[in-house]
Formats: C-alpha cells, structure tokens, sequence
C-alpha cells in the first residue's frame, strides 16, 4: 500500500490545502481545505505522525486588571494613599483611624519595601522621596483590553508582584501553525486523488457488495485484509 493509499479524504484535502499555503492557522486551514476547524486539525495530527506535516504551538500570555486592580488605578495603591496623606510622621493607629486597618496593614510592607517610609516605635516615618514606582507605571498602561508584557513595557518581575497582590490575572491563548514538510509536499506534488471512501464497513455493505471498487480508508482497508484471510474467513462464511 503506498502513502497515498494510506491517507483520509481529510488528510489529502489538509496536505492540498498546505501545498499552495505552504503554512497556516487552523481556521485558515479550515477555510481552504473545506473542513471544519475540528476536522481539519484531526487530519493534521494524523498528518505529523506521518511526517508530512508539523504542528508547533505557541502560548501568548496576557493579562488584565482584576477589580481590585480598576479601584486602585483610579484611587491609587493603599502605600501611595497613605504616603501621599504622610506629611509628618504618624502613628500607625492614628493612621488605622484615618484609613481602614486593613489598607494600613496592606501598604506598610510596601511602604518599607520601597523606602517610602519606615516604622520606629509604632510611628511612620516618611522618607520624602515617593517616586512613581514601576507597578503603578504598568496599572496606569492598562486599558479593558488584555495586554501582553510588551504592550505594557513591564518586566516579569513587576508583573508577578501585582499577580500576588490579585491586581491583575494571566491568560493564557493558543495559537497553533501547521506546516508541510519536504516529504508532505514532495507527496503532493505527485498528485493526490479525492474519491468519496467508505469509512465504516457495514453488514449491508458487505452483503451488497457495494464496498468493491470504492475507496475506503487506512482503517477500512484493514478490515477488509483481514476478513479475506483464510479459507473460512468471517467474510467467506457470511457471503
């Protein structure tokens, strides 16, 4: 059995379809072999086992505020609140009484972080130097559309500090190309024969003889070998 005879309709029609595109995506795989999307990378798969194609696949990470994230681009970080507040040095109480406990616990480890601030004696004392820091360059780059680590000119290190603080989540979107190999399209060239193929044998066929002289495919051909082995094989007793 050569090559050929071992290829689906599908597969014939995906290999076509790459000898002129020479690569492509899946829908626009979809769009010039006349299958749907599912079909036509089912082919493709079958396809790379074969060495007529690759698959290769791509991960693009994206991200986006959380809403959490949308509240602090608009009223800023709880350590840039309270160091803006911060003229003098404070108590941290009285500083619980004038913002929540909660945002006053969130914004002293960042505040000391960042040499905003340090902590003697249950007083915040402010450094005087509060310059923009790098996450709140990169939430101020955020639009409702997700972005990438390029789109928003931010290092993976910034990135991840916002991740742990559920400022923003990560998406993570596939995006696959097949691509016909030297032998795939050496293949093609030859010339590659679309007939209608039986794809399941069934007791009607059999009985009718209607599968003689079809095409039927790699799995079909099997069974039909098989059947025809030996003098009391199942299709010489059923017939």
């Amino acid at each position: 059995m050569s090559i050929q005879d071992n290829l689906t309709i599908n597969e014939k029609k995906v290999l076509l379809a790459l000898e002129e595109l020479g690569s492509a995506a899946p829908e626009r795989l979809e769009e010039k072999s006349g299958l749907q999307v599912d079909a036509a990378m089912q082919a493709a798969f079958m396809l790379e086992e074969k060495g007529l194609v690759t698959v290769s696949e791509k991960v693009l990470e994206r991200y986006s505020l959380t809403k959490e994230g949308k509240e602090y681009t608009k009223s800023g970080l709880p350590e840039r609140q309270i160091i803006d507040a911060l003229k003098a040095p404070t108590s941290v109480e009285e500083l619980r009484n004038s913002f929540s406990p909660q945002m006053v616990g969130i914004a002293t480890g960042w505040l000391v972080k960042k040499g905003w601030a340090k902590i003697e004696n249950g007083v915040m004392v402010p450094s005087g130097k509060a310059h923009a820091g790098k996450d709140e360059e990169v939430l101020a780059a955020f639009t409702d559309k997700a972005k990438s680590l390029e789109d928003l000119a931010a290092d993976e290190g910034t990135v991840k500090d916002l991740l742990k603080r559920k400022l923003v989540i990560k998406h993570e979107e596939k995006f696959r190309t097949v691509s016909i190999t030297d032998a795939g399209n050496a293949l093609a060239v030859q010339g590659l024969v679309l007939e209608e193929e039986i794809t399941q044998l069934t007791s009607d066929l059999l009985k009718s003889g209607a599968w003689k002289g079809k095409n039927s495919g790699p799995t079909v051909s099997i069974l039909l070998q098989n059947l025809f082995m030996g003098p009391r094989s199942i299709l010489t007793g059923a017939l």
